[in-house]
Order: structure tokens, then C-alpha cells, then sequence
């Protein structure tokens, strides 16, 4: 988390993982996956964090660029 490449990122998911925690959330099973910003490094990402074994039941996207890739991702799967 602390070693995301943007600044703001890395803010704004501190403050989400801060959150989470007094939530009694335990944020070290969050994957997290940092993207390039575009479509490719996107579904990169998705592809990774949804082959777990567990896959996740949220996606927290830091622009509406990957939320809207995203999105078209999911219900290319039916998904979303």
C-alpha cells in the first residue's frame, strides 16, 4: 500500500485501509493491484484478483476510468 507509485493513490488507500480496519476489516487479505491507468493494465489486474480462490465481493477503483473498464469487464462476465 505504502509503496503505490502516485501519491494520491497511495493517500486515498491508506484512508481506505484506516477505515476498513475500524470497521474490524482485516485489510492484510485485501488485494490490492495497482494499474497503469488503461484498459489493458485494468483487466490485467481484474483477471489477477478474480482467479483467486476467493474472489472479491467489492472493487474500490481509483478513477472513473478503471471503474468504467471495470464495469464492462464484470458484465462481459456476468458479474456486474
Amino acid at each position: 500500500v505504502r509503496t503505490a507509485v502516485y501519491p494520491g493513490t497511495r493517500d486515498r488507500l491508506v484512508g481506505y485501509f484506516e477505515a476498513l480496519s475500524r470497521l474490524g476489516v482485516d485489510t492484510a487479505v485485501i488485494p490490492v493491484y495497482e494499474t497503469e491507468n488503461d484498459k489493458a493494465s485494468t483487466r490485467a489486474g481484474l483477471e489477477t484478483i478474480f482467479a483467486s480462490a476467493e474472489p472479491p465481493t467489492a472493487i474500490l477503483a481509483m478513477s472513473d476510468r478503471i471503474a468504467m473498464v471495470a464495469i464492462e469487464w464484470l458484465a462481459a462476465r456476468g458479474i456486474a
